[in-house]
């Protein structure tokens, strides 16, 4: 079985790839539009960013990043729920007195230790975040530090699109799902349209 560290090793080198070929994606629809040296716009900008970012952590791994960490507290939370399935699949009833109470007791810390990361990340979530999400609809909200958060009130039309804000760098990053489609906008400026940094269709039938 693939270790930790080698699942996130390899998922980091699949990030880096995807980094690589957004970029390029980014590059190729600014010179469509007609944007001066695109290598040098806010989205090549970050993405570039996030390229180096990924490389450093791949050249200086040595299991200590929040990511990593992150990673194999999923990684074993995912572990504890399959063997939990395995053994009910295997042994239709368990006896109070055949029980592997520490499983139970091991999978309970781990669901403790993952709420505890979520609780701490949410406790950094900006105030004004926090405000205009009482205010959102629910196919709308902001993505925090991995954490998406989605608007109190009831869906706007249309209920099938939802629309997530992101800070990267800086820049307002604003992903955009439907049932056939992802987008990716870049909004460098209040004043100033969005402009699209990616896209992807999703062919029917």
């Amino acid at each position: 079985m693939e270790s930790h560290k080698a699942k996130y090793l390899k998922g980091l080198r699949q990030q880096l790839k995807d980094q690589e070929k957004w970029k390029m994606e980014a590059i190729a629809l600014l010179q469509k539009n007609a944007i001066a040296d695109p290598t040098s716009h806010k989205s090549v900008v970050a993405y570039q960013k996030k390229i180096n970012e990924i490389r450093e952590e791949i050249e200086g791994f040595d299991g200590e990043s929040i990511g990593f960490q992150s990673f194999t507290l999923q990684e074993e939370t995912k572990s504890m729920k399959t063997q939990s399935v395995k053994e009910a699949v295997k042994i239709p009833s368990i006896s109070s007195k055949g029980h592997d109470r520490w499983a139970d007791v091991k999978q309970e810390n781990m669901m403790k230790r993952e709420w505890n990361w979520v609780c701490r990340m949410d406790s950094y979530l900006p105030s004004y975040m926090r405000d205009n999400l009482k205010r959102m609809a629910n196919n709308k909200g902001y993505i925090w530090k991995g954490i998406h958060y989605y608007g109190d009130r009831p869906a706007e039309h249309p209920r099938d699109i939802t629309t997530m804000f992101e800070k990267q760098n800086h820049v307002q990053i604003i992903h955009e799902y439907g049932p056939t489609f992802y987008r990716i906008f870049e909004k460098a400026d209040k004043n100033k349209p969005k402009v699209l940094i990616y896209e992807k269709i999703k062919n029917i039938g």
